[in-house]
């Protein structure tokens, strides 16, 4: 699908969007055109995602565990650090680009959610 919506400057939120219309399951995804090494999408549906930001070094980052993303942080920058958590709603599509990446744009992001199903086997029915 992302190739579907690759164009010059990155991925059309607006093809991309009317694709993952038609989609069923779950999804929490990061998305990049290798051509086009600026912009990032990132699917928040709904698998677990979150993220972080630093003004300090202009970045954010993200992980499906939060408490991994923090550990990491505190590691890397210690206990005096400008991280911070950064709200995404699920269901959302955020495009971050390198010049504006405080201020991501956000689409609604709009396809058939549907639980996990576990498959279950009969007794019997395996050997």
């Amino acid at each position: 699908m992302a190739d579907l919506a690759a164009r010059e400057d990155g991925l059309d939120p607006e093809v991309f969007l009317r694709l993952a219309a038609h989609c069923r399951g779950q999804i929490s995804a990061v998305l990049g055109v290798r051509h086009v090494p600026g912009p990032v999408v990132v699917l928040k549906g709904n698998r677990p995602i979150e993220f972080r930001y630093s003004r300090r070094y202009r970045a954010v980052a993200y992980s499906t565990d939060g408490a991994v993303l923090d550990d990491a942080i505190g590691v890397g920058c210690g206990p005096r650090h400008d991280w911070g958590p950064m709200v995404v709603r699920p269901m959302t599509m955020v495009v971050f680009r390198q010049e504006e990446v405080f201020s991501p744009e956000a689409h609604r992001l709009r396809f058939v959610a549907q639980l996990r199903e576990r498959a279950t086997v009969q007794e019997g029915a395996a050997r």
